[in-house]
């Protein structure tokens, strides 16, 4: 018998209030540290009837050096043929991936809410459980479950199926002091003397702590949310030895039952099986084949585009499509523009027009002249490279406007149709909605008592998340309890523009759930876990803006507006954009009104066009629409003046005039690797999205700094000691603009 250790298996954090009202204060990371710090040889959580957020517990766990144990504590119910709200608990834990799989489609098919399945909670049926396979383990859970609430013909049939499965079976019991408990622990000690069953020990922890229980309760004080029974629980986290020490003092079962119940959590994690997943990059697969498929729609469509062939020879476009499609090739990436080829096509089908492009995908010409965007890339001298880069495999992502009508009968589309393509399954994506820190003031203040007009004081001196030290002096208990429950999940919802679509099986390879605000499926895990995955999303954004522009231009019986057939050098409209900014994108706000009127003033486009060649109002806006970014703060208010950097370095000023001498977008970054320190442009992309997510910003900076005094010293009029002099404060330059800054596509 291993009496060093054990393992929690049986374990709720606040992702549990998703389906439970308040069930938890404790994020399921504070639980991996205290685990790893125990020395725990393997982890596992049981949210309750959901597996939310699996793949970043996964993650965490692993990277505590721990065994990942999938499980879920799942709701019973004895029929599904009628609504019955007997929902006994249950938990069911994965074996091995052929389990995973197997878990998360029963999960998932326990939120339906069309045939019985959700009623109050999501449930499986009897019929369900007793037909899992060998893959899946089970354990009897808490009093809550089937031999502590269920009537005799229930646990009659569990009884008959957990004997005839006693290899993947356990009856949890528990340390609690409660006197439910303790009669709970005997009578499953008898039927595991009777029926050969192992008895396990579930903690069913709720809570990290002392603190975090007292938290916990507070917060369920403060939203009058009471669950009978618990009075005398202890839903703390435990260290072995403090485990087995309220085994003792609970003084209900002989030391060595509940030593081996202990021990056999031990027999539970070794029984499972460690499992990969598949983070490859996941297009929908929608035509035979996708190469061939991609190039002839290419081809076809530069033929019957109204404007590609008017603005560039054949020769020129033909060589830039050529050289997209290689790089689509190469990262696989074709399956994805005919995803959004097909999206288009059916949206003209439907008189639906998308907005002109928004994002790094207006950078391809092959997105161009198959109308996935509007932009020409290159008659804006737009960069590829943003959007696909042959140098790493990422997704690619797509943005897409439209007017809220046509938002509506595109997600309806996507998720009720499914593209009417019969293999295609979509689901939006789950969001975790939590306590912000004023709403948790709020809600502690609540259960303390204090009264209102001094919690409207104390919420008045807080300013974003910063609480004033005073406040915290003077209220400590406040504020103790207040940290805890800040954060703390309460909902879920759906992000507000991102559709998961795939022609895999996302029921078991991910898992989906529903919520009452949406008809559609939802996926299990978020927006940052899917994208680790790899799998797809359409981004699929309401913008009022383009919708006022397609109904005016179909009310004045004019050609819709797109980059193509619209005068951007018309000095009329841009000093009407200049004095009203309504309606205008980005540029909505009273701060961002109030800046335009000077950056775009008379006396500094006079400055701009005379320093810029060949300058662009177009380009001049975009430019500005960089410096209202953070990043760009420190320099906005001299360029709106006209003032105009000086780089020490006559080639570097040219090449930056379009933006004043400085920085303000990241593709310019790009295209500065390139001129100045001899980057490729797939290179030029891998350094900025590496320096925008602080990825290897230490390795990187030396580098550029080198690079750029070699190869401009080299190709330029300028010597190395020059060079070196200059290189510092433009690095610094390049880091805020990959932080923060807008880019112009």
């Amino acid at each position: 018998m291993d009496t060093s250790n054990y393992v929690v298996y049986h374990l709720h954090s606040d992702l549990s209030n998703g389906v439970t009202n308040i069930d938890s204060v404790t994020k399921f990371g504070q639980y991996i540290e205290a685990a790893k710090e125990c020395g725990m040889k393997a982890m596992g959580f049981s949210e309750h009837g959901s597996l939310f957020e699996w793949w970043h517990k996964k993650q965490a766990i692993e990277a505590a050096g721990m065994k990942y144990i999938h499980g879920v504590e799942a709701y019973l119910t004895e029929t599904l043929q009628e609504k019955v709200r007997d929902n006994m608990h249950c938990v069911l834990i994965a074996k091995d991936y052929e389990g995973f799989l197997e878990l998360n489609a029963l999960v998932s098919r326990s939120f339906n809410r069309n045939d019985n399945h959700f009623y109050y909670v999501p449930r499986i049926s009897f019929d369900e459980l007793f037909a899992t396979s060998p893959h899946i383990i089970v354990t009897s859970a808490c009093i809550g479950g089937v031999f502590g609430k269920g009537n005799d013909a229930a646990q009659s049939k569990m009884l008959d199926f957990m004997t005839a499965n006693r290899d993947r079976c356990f009856l949890e019991i528990g340390h609690h002091r409660d006197e439910k408990q303790l009669a709970y622990n005997n009578k499953l000690l008898e039927i595991s003397s009777q029926s050969g069953i192992p008895l396990i020990a579930g903690t069913d922890t709720h809570v990290l702590d002392a603190r975090h229980e007292k938290g916990r309760s507070i917060l369920q004080l403060s939203k009058n949310i009471h669950f009978d029974g618990e009075d005398k629980w202890d839903l703390r986290f435990h260290d072995y030895q403090s485990l087995v020490d309220a085994y003792r003092m609970q003084n209900t079962l002989p030391e060595a039952i509940y030593l081996q119940a202990i021990d056999n959590t031990n027999l539970l994690a070794d029984m499972i099986e460690p499992f990969e997943i598949n983070c490859s990059t996941k297009y929908p697969h929608i035509y035979e084949n996708p190469a061939a498929t991609l190039r002839e729609k290419v081809y076809n469509a530069l033929e019957t585009h109204p404007y590609a062939l008017k603005n560039h020879p054949r020769e020129e476009i033909t060589k830039r499509i050529e050289e997209e499609l290689a790089v689509y090739e190469k990262v696989k990436a074709e399956d994805f523009m005919l995803l959004e080829t097909y999206m288009r096509e059916w949206e003209r089908t439907k008189g639906i027009v998308c907005g002109p492009g928004r994002g790094s995908v207006s950078g391809s010409m092959v997105a161009y002249v198959l109308g996935i965007t509007d932009m020409d890339s290159m008659k804006f001298d737009l960069n590829f490279f943003r959007f696909m880069n042959p140098d790493r495999v990422t997704n690619a992502d797509i943005d897409t406007d439209y007017s809220g009508p046509d938002r509506e009968r595109v997600k309806r589309f996507l998720l009720r149709d499914r593209l009417n393509l019969p293999k295609i399954r979509t689901s939006e994506i789950i969001t975790f909605n939590t306590i912000a820190l004023k709403g948790a003031i709020r809600d502690v203040a609540r259960a303390l008592k204090i009264p209102l007009d001094v919690v409207s004081d104390i919420c008045s001196k807080v300013e974003g998340d910063v609480v004033p030290p005073e406040l915290m002096r003077k209220y400590p208990q406040l504020f103790e309890y207040v940290e805890i429950v800040n954060g703390t999940i309460v909902s879920v919802g759906t992000h507000p523009s991102g559709v998961l679509v795939s022609d895999l099986d996302i029921d078991s390879l991910i898992g989906t759930c529903s919520i009452s605000s949406s008809d559609y499926p939802v996926s299990m895990l978020n927006m940052k876990e899917l994208d680790d995955q790899m799998w797809v999303k359409l981004d699929i954004l309401g913008l009022d803006n383009w919708g006022i522009i397609v109904d005016t231009c179909k009310l004045a019986g004019i050609e819709r507006l797109n980059p193509n057939n619209v005068d951007f050098n018309d000095m009329d409209v841009w000093r009407s954009i200049r004095d009203d900014t309504t309606a205008i994108f980005q540029w909505e706000s009273n701060s961002s009104q109030a800046y335009l009127k000077q950056f775009m003033s008379d006396q500094t486009l006079e400055i701009a066009s005379k320093r810029v060649p060949n300058f662009s109002m177009i380009k001049w806006l975009s430019f500005g629409n960089g410096l209202i970014r953070p990043a760009c703060a420190s320099f906005r208010d001299s360029v709106a003046k006209g003032n105009f950097y000086d780089n020490g370095f006559k080639e570097l000023n040219d090449f930056l005039a379009p933006e004043a001498g400085r920085i303000a977008m990241q593709e310019t970054i790009m295209k500065l690797l390139v001129q100045f320190c001899g980057y490729s442009n797939a290179e030029s992309d891998s350094v900025r999205r590496a320096i925008a997510k602080k990825k290897g910003t230490e390795s990187l900076l030396p580098e550029i700094r080198s690079r750029f005094i070699d190869y401009s010293s080299t190709h330029f009029d300028i010597t190395r000691e020059e060079c070196e002099r200059v290189v510092d404060p433009l690095i610094q330059v390049i880091l805020d603009a990959s932080s923060y800054a807008f880019s112009w596509n």
